[in-house]
């Protein structure tokens, strides 16, 4: 394709030796990544200026975004990621009018040696950081195999910040005949955040908790026809359940009017630019029924498929088709 592309492959992930795929994306020129709080509040990337919404994100080329176009990259860990594509520009020719500002393809790693390759690596840290990750891959004739599982956990700096999330990573494939390659990948991620709040305004952290479940999965087959021939058809699968809870209020109760409780936090003085101060209680929680929840779900199914023929060494010409179907739920039981 004509856009500038960035590719951050396994070994230099390997080398910045981080856990979170948004870490990479922070390499990418460019790009803009944008972090609510810490670990595992949620995060957004900007491209080349355009709204966060405007970027396509493929896993394995199944599109992930959620209806609407957002993303959130903070549960991404690069437990089994082979290599992360960017490419850094609108190409809605080929993967539709929703990838306005570029596109970011996660590609799921693949078993190559006859002999299996087992790895598993252990590390720690500071507010109670840990992670462990353990992985299996190979080949065997015409069949390759991979599964990578791995965990991650932090405290966090702030009370009821702890974040903790569950990756997995798979990837088989078989060589069909001698010129197809027929693979299935699946990325399922389950991560929980505890949401503190605006700890600064409110002098008290809240008691609210998230739980984030995805679940993305392929198969595709690969054809090569011809030395000048090629094609691919891919099916594909994603669904995102997000579970949000407040159980109770949080503060002093405050009922001046005798229209219901508001719950006020800690008393706190804020310091402007200007040195101009300010000293007052801010509401932490409106009045209500709790616990409070919010609740969604989304489902995603598309079938695709492309062909390319080399005609002359400078003219390829392609085609394609795409069908996909999106459903939204405020019910993830629906």
């Amino acid at each position: 394709t004509g856009p500038p592309d960035t590719v951050n492959d396994s070994e230099t992930a390997e080398a910045h030796n981080k856990p979170d795929v948004l870490e990479a994306l922070r390499l990418v020129p460019g790009a803009q990544i944008v972090q609510t709080g810490e670990r595992g509040g949620g995060t957004s990337l900007f491209l080349r200026g355009g709204n966060s919404n405007f970027t396509k994100v493929l896993m394995d080329g199944m599109a992930a975004n959620d209806i609407g176009g957002g993303f959130d990259f903070s549960h991404l860990d690069t437990a089994g990621v082979e290599r992360i594509e960017v490419l850094r520009q609108t190409n809605s020719v080929r993967y539709g009018s929703d990838a306005l500002t570029g596109v970011v393809n996660i590609s799921t790693r693949r078993g190559i040696t006859r002999v299996p390759q087992f790895e598993y690596g252990i590390d720690g840290g500071n507010l109670g950081t840990f992670r462990n990750a353990i992985s299996l891959g190979g080949a065997v004739r015409r069949y390759d195999y991979f599964s990578e599982y791995s965990y991650f956990t932090t405290d966090n700096n702030t009370p009821n910040s702890g974040y903790n999330r569950s990756t997995y990573a798979g990837r088989f494939g078989v060589a069909v005949g001698a010129g197809t390659n027929i693979s299935g990948t699946l990325r399922w991620l389950d991560g929980e955040f505890g949401s503190a709040n605006a700890l600064s305004l409110f002098g008290i952290a809240d008691d609210s908790t998230s739980d984030s479940d995805q679940l993305y999965g392929s198969v595709t087959a690969d054809s090569q026809h011809s030395a000048r021939w090629q094609s691919t058809i891919r099916f594909g699968s994603a669904g995102q359940t997000l579970h949000f809870v407040n159980p109770t209020p949080t503060g002093t109760p405050y009922d001046p009017f005798g229209f219901g409780a508001n719950y006020l936090g800690n008393t706190v003085t804020l310091t402007g630019a200007n040195d101009a101060m300010v000293t007052g209680r801010a509401v932490l929680d409106f009045s209500g029924t709790y616990p409070s929840t919010f609740e969604s779900r989304m489902t995603r199914r598309a079938l695709s498929g492309e062909t390319t023929f080399q005609a002359a060494p400078a003219l390829a010409i392609s085609g394609g088709a795409r069908w996909e179907r999106e459903k939204g739920y405020d019910d993830p039981d629906d």
